[in-house]
């Protein structure tokens, strides 16, 4: 079946209303003024309520009991599909004191030079002075958002997702001047929305990536956020002219694309694409390696690229840009590696980096080392 996508968003809604989206950055600001921003939202998050903070204790102490009662299972089962392993298990980690850590808490270790944390402000001072400004995007995993299909959880009334540590993550980075977007609070206005012709739900069953809907999702608020900056003018690809966006049902198979050792009762899954093609129906060309706008990602970014629905495709077409993408799956330090070859003068023309990869990247150390060593 094919939908014209724009009169999908007029469609009608069901179930109760949902929460408010977050509110968009103002036209014309600059990076420090939408980094400044970040940082009050962020800290109006972590002044929630006791239940919320009562609801993080329970659930750790249910991720602790499922993971001792599936060791050895590379996935567990779940409400809805089956959850992996390693989602489980960076929840509980990324929460609790590490003993290679010297006792610290991931969640809380915002200092340390072989964290994440302090590798993104660092590059972001780099690629500042470059003229070049950076957007750092985490992608939150399935249990933040829907951490009851977990059995035996039990969301708090007005609950507005699991994510405090990596709340506190990115507010330590806004204080460091480094532009940030959450994505969680967007995918809890969403999760219960049910819209005809979308998938129901954020994430797939079967996988800890996103369906088709949770990348629109997150590549409407990444174009909403560059169209936010101030050198921001849209690009010269036009919908109608140069590309059409097509709305289609199809079908993701986890056991054939993610090569899973698994048995799936539904396989493959109904899903709809939002497809980016030429006015004829081939592949639009979406990819530029000089383009302003350079994409790093891990294997969410890619996803659907045989749908022509990948980030690079949905980005295409809501900036009129093509995108530059280094692309990684399973990101790491290869990401960086990638974008070091290219030296300076590879990145003459860029006007923003969007890293854009799922938040079990904080679980990794890096070498200390200068982006681009003088």
């Amino acid at each position: 079946m094919v939908l014209c996508a724009t009169s999908l968003l007029q469609g009608s809604e069901q179930g109760s209303p949902a929460p408010e989206s977050p509110q968009p950055a103002p036209e014309g600001t600059t990076a420090e003024e939408r980094a400044a921003r970040d940082l009050v939202g962020l800290q109006a998050r972590l002044e929630g309520d006791e239940s919320a903070r009562e609801f993080e204790t329970r659930f750790l102490e249910r991720l602790e009991e499922v993971l001792s009662s599936h060791e050895g299972q590379g996935f567990v089962p779940s409400t809805v599909g089956a959850v992996k392993r390693n989602e489980l298990e960076f929840l509980s980690a990324w929460h609790m004191p590490q003993a290679d850590r010297a006792g610290a808490v991931p969640a809380d270790d915002f200092a340390s030079p072989a964290q994440l944390p302090a590798h993104l402000r660092s590059c972001s001072a780099t690629l500042a002075e470059l003229g070049i400004e950076f957007l750092v995007v985490p992608i939150p995993l399935r249990l933040q958002v829907y951490p009851e299909h977990l059995k035996g959880v039990t969301l708090p009334q007005g609950f507005e997702g699991y994510g405090a540590g990596m709340t506190r993550t990115l507010q330590s980075l806004a204080q460091g001047g480094v532009e940030v977007l959450d994505l969680l609070p967007l995918y809890m206005a969403e999760r219960d929305r049910q819209v005809e012709q979308d998938d129901p739900r954020l994430y797939l069953d079967y996988d800890l990536h996103w369906t088709p809907r949770g990348a629109r999702l997150a590549a409407d608020a990444v174009a909403e956020r560059l169209r936010s900056a101030d050198w921001f003018v849209p690009g010269p690809s036009r919908e109608g002219e140069d590309f059409l966006v097509r709305r289609e049902e199809g079908t993701w198979s986890v056991a054939r694309n993610r090569k899973l050792e698994l048995e799936v009762a539904k396989d493959p899954f109904p899903v709809w694409y939002d497809r980016i093609v030429r006015p004829r129906g081939q592949r639009a060309h979406t990819k530029d390696r000089l383009s302003p706008i350079l994409l790093m990602g891990d294997s969410f970014s890619g996803l659907f690229h045989s749908e022509s629905a990948d980030m690079a495709s949905l980005l295409f077409a809501r900036l009129g840009y093509r995108i530059d993408v280094i692309g990684i799956p399973g990101g790491g330090a290869a990401l960086w590696k990638s974008l070091r070859r290219r030296g300076r003068e590879g990145l003459e023309g860029k006007r923003v980096i969007i890293w854009m990869c799922s938040i079990l990247e904080f679980q990794r150390e890096f070498e200390p080392r200068p982006l681009f060593p003088r």
